[in-house]
């Protein structure tokens, strides 16, 4: 936030925003397949940090039209300023909650390699 404020202060015609893509909501929180279900892919992801071409769509029209929500998700995309910060850490929290019911096999995975120092894991 703090870098923006200052291109703005020191553009202050620029267009620029920051969106944050991040949380556990319908496109980061989707089935991961089993090791020995070699048939069944991901809708959106490759892996954990590699989005498909589908989700890179959306991202590129969300942030080349903020004011347009991302089909069947208004909250994937937020908007972030000083002021919705905290409305942003709320709606992680609830979207982790909303995914974890979902889908705990997931995160007991995620919670076993942090234990084991390998970090990462799915969102």
């Amino acid at each position: 936030m703090q870098e923006i404020g200052a291109v703005r202060a020191r553009y202050p015609d620029a267009r620029i925003s920051l969106t944050d893509f991040s949380g556990y909501g319908a496109y980061n929180c989707e089935p991961i397949p089993a090791a020995n279900e070699r048939g069944t892919a991901t809708r959106w992801y490759w892996e954990a940090g590699h989005f498909k071409k589908a989700l890179g769509d959306i991202v590129l029209r969300r942030v080349m039209s903020p004011q347009d929500s991302a089909p069947d998700d208004g909250q994937f995309g937020m908007s972030l300023d000083g002021a919705s910060l905290a409305q942003n850490r709320e709606r992680i929290a609830q979207e982790r909650g909303i995914c974890a019911a979902a889908q705990p096999a997931l995160f007991s995975r995620q919670l076993l390699a942090e234990q084991h120092g390998q970090g990462g894991g799915r969102r």
